[in-house]
């Protein structure tokens, strides 16, 4: 296991799996520490749950999402894999997640604007699931868009790979300019882990939300969604701190 692999560290530092050791902490108090833990994990719960903290949390990433330079002129589109589904019943095979299937969408939009070849970047597959998600990504845009896939990348387990890998096949064809497509969230740190590989981008960003629009009453009512849509966001925050360290380390250890 590589030492930048942490996901089992996120599961426990983001909520839900936060909010649980908080719980515990309340559990195993007594009287007064109780009391103020168990509010503590209930307040999280509360605020992390509620649409408006999504909405804003979702909106923060959407605006370091670096503006794009006029002077660069792509040369091929990155699409990033976001989520996989091992075993698809109606396909009989696995296959691309929603998450996916939406920035294969934007990525196939963008290929019939630009005419831009498509590498589809995608790792991290389960040892018994097949295709793996570089290939699923492949079949999704070629069998259901009717889009072709000059690349596949299926070597990567995280984002910072998705650029090291990406950059390594495009150089080979004399690309350092992509358009990248991911989803508006995860954008700032995947434009940032491909400059670090040495790739410049424009940013396509997919799913975003562009702005917070009108406010309700009902905003302030948690739900399973904006909980998940706020865990999401705290995830990029997060990894955007962690790749800072990431690569700095990396760098220091190549000189």
């Amino acid at each position: 296991m590589d030492w930048t692999d942490i996901g089992w560290i996120k599961q426990l530092a983001l909520p839900p799996g936060l909010l649980l050791l908080v719980a515990l902490v309340a559990l195993a108090c007594r009287g007064r520490a109780a009391r103020l833990w168990s509010a503590a994990a209930i307040l999280a719960l509360t605020v992390t749950a509620m649409p408006v903290t999504d909405r804003i949390a979702t909106l923060l990433l959407e605006r370091a999402i670096p503006a794009v330079d006029p002077g660069l002129a792509p040369a091929a589109i990155v699409v990033l894999s976001g989520d996989y589904r091992t075993f698809a019943p109606e396909y009989g095979e696995a296959t691309v997640g929603a998450a996916t299937l939406m920035r294969l969408r934007h990525a196939a939009v963008l290929h019939r604007r630009t005419g831009l070849p498509i590498l589809a970047s995608g790792g991290g597959t389960p040892p018994d699931s097949r295709p793996g998600m570089g290939d699923a990504m492949r079949i999704a845009l070629e069998r259901d868009f009717a889009v072709p896939v000059r690349w596949v990348e299926g070597r990567s387990r995280n984002t910072l790979e998705n650029a090291i890998e990406s950059a390594r096949m495009l150089r080979g064809e004399g690309i350092e300019t992509v358009m990248l497509v991911t989803h508006a969230t995860h954008m700032p740190r995947a434009v940032r882990a491909f400059a670090a590989a040495g790739l410049r981008t424009v940013p396509a960003p997919a799913g975003g939300l562009g702005r917070i629009g009108g406010l309700s009453a009902t905003d302030l009512l948690p739900g399973a969604a904006s909980l998940q849509r706020t865990t999401a966001a705290l995830h990029e925050l997060a990894g955007l701190a962690w790749y800072e360290i990431v690569i700095a380390f990396r760098a220091g250890a190549t000189k």
